[in-house]
């Protein structure tokens, strides 16, 4: 603790504080080694140690409205670039260019931006030149994207839940990954129904068992989704059912070659819907 607040101190980060509102901190660890000081805001952002006040002079991890904050003041920042060649979320920023040569003048152009608005990036968090990049739970690549097989596996590995809790936990894990999956909601349907109710316990049914080993195979076999071309026709292969309305939007990448699957489209219909339907 004393360490974080002497190198916060050197760096202007932080500066002693009389208020009399303050905010307990710990420390969590970091996915790439270290630890991360995260704080318990209950008042003015200050974290009081050994009878001393502090307060932040920058944006520290905690308050609420941070995030926003952040991607307001980056977005201000590459005003100029967002959509020609670069998107942020966060403080993730993805580049992109059509050439070599092109992709180094986009960079060039970003971080010289960044440096301009007091915005640093760490060395060791960053990927330069690649040709495919993990982002965002994403493995994307020139004309195409596909889940991560991280997160591939941890569903093919998920237990059966027992509480609804954790049946909850599973089926948004699920659905961030909706669109790589035909007929989601068709296939996540009697899991859904197993929350209704009041209970805590799960009453699983062979129905419901059955739903949940195939949305785990479905992961298994989800294929990787082209990007959409504008210059060329998309296709739509819609199918309507007693519970629900599911689609698939394709293209075709060669001329005379086969549909690629560009997204998937799924959603249950709620008893108005399909009285009026």
């Amino acid at each position: 603790m004393g360490q974080h607040v002497k190198e916060a101190l050197e760096q202007g980060y932080i500066c002693p504080s009389t208020s009399l509102a303050s905010a307990s901190i710990f420390f969590v660890k970091k996915r790439m080694g270290g630890l991360r000081p995260c704080l318990n805001y209950r008042g003015l952002n200050k974290l009081l140690i050994q009878y001393l006040y502090y307060e932040y002079l920058v944006l520290p991890y905690g308050l609420a409205t941070a995030p926003s904050v952040l991607q307001a003041y980056i977005n201000e920042a590459l005003r100029e670039f967002l959509g020609r060649f670069v998107v942020t979320y966060i403080d993730d920023i993805l580049i992109y260019s059509t050439s070599w040569d092109q992709h180094v003048c986009d960079v060039r152009a970003i971080v010289h931006n960044m440096l301009k608005n007091f915005l640093y990036c760490k060395a060791e968090k960053c990927e330069f030149h690649m040709k495919e990049i993990n982002v965002l739970g994403y493995i994307i690549q020139e004309g195409s994207v596909r889940m991560q097989p991280g997160k591939v596996e941890a569903v093919k590995a998920w237990l059966r839940p027992h509480t609804r809790k954790a049946l909850q936990c599973f089926l948004r894990f699920a659905n961030f990954y909706r669109r790589f999956i035909k007929f989601f909601s068709t296939l996540a349907q009697p899991l859904t129904h197993l929350l209704w109710g009041q209970n805590k316990r799960l009453n699983w049914n062979p129905r419901a068992v059955r739903s949940f080993e195939e949305l785990k195979n479905a992961f298994s076999t989800a294929p990787v989704l082209r990007q959409p071309d504008p210059k060329k026709p998309f296709v739509v292969d819609v199918d309507t059912l007693n519970v629900g309305v599911r689609a698939v939007l394709s293209q075709q990448q060669d001329k005379g070659g086969k549909l690629h699957p560009i997204a998937f489209f799924s959603q249950k219909l709620s008893p108005g819907t399909k009285l009026r339907s």
